[in-house]
């Protein structure tokens, strides 16, 4: 758990000092077409993603703007609607995405964070080509962060927690490609 002295280390204050106009309450689907209602605090936000600290939860997330359903004036709205709106959508379990996790081969895992779409997608499919596995969150497995001008402040925390090597821009990754070398 994070704790009020990471929280002020990480984000200059901590529990004790929000005030209810910093909490917002979300409606947000996952992956898995699973609705849920959230208390958080916005840390990060940029066109694509917020990063919130999930006060319930006691972490750190990333949420995906397309994927909130709704913002709500209090948590017990926010879990009426959730209810409400997981009547229109049928839960996919875990296993059943049609999506790969596993890195069977053992590629190198990389992960693309502050990109604009265009350049993530070319980004992505470079990395393919040169072999890579390509993940969407910093994992303990994951060998390479590459970070672009809007980098989401939730991914290099925890790459820093977990020790992970991070190339920044376009360039620092393909100077990876070509030489294996993360330039300081």
């Amino acid at each position: 758990m994070l704790g009020i002295k990471s929280l002020k280390e990480l984000f200059g204050r901590g529990k004790e000092t929000w005030n209810e106009n910093d909490i917002s309450f979300l409606v947000y689907k996952n992956r898995f077409d699973e609705v849920k209602p959230y208390q958080v605090v916005v840390v990060f936000a940029d066109d694509d993603e917020l990063d919130v600290y999930d006060i319930e939860e006691d972490k750190i997330k990333t949420f995906k703007v397309s994927n909130i359903l709704s913002k709500c004036n209090s948590y017990d709205d926010a879990i009426e609607v959730a209810s409400n709106e997981q009547t229109k959508y049928e839960i996919i379990p875990p296993n059943k995405t049609g999506r790969t996790f596993a890195n069977s081969e053992k590629l190198l895992e990389v992960c693309f964070t502050g990109f604009p779409k265009a350049e993530k997608e070319e980004l992505i499919q470079l990395a393919k080509e040169s072999d890579m596995f390509v993940r969407t969150g910093v994992a303990e497995t994951l060998g390479l962060l590459v970070c672009g001008e809007t980098s989401g402040w939730a991914k290099l925390e925890k790459a820093r927690e977990l020790g992970v090597a991070k190339v920044y821009g376009a360039e620092g990754f393909r100077n990876f490609i070509e030489t294996g070398e993360i330039a300081e």
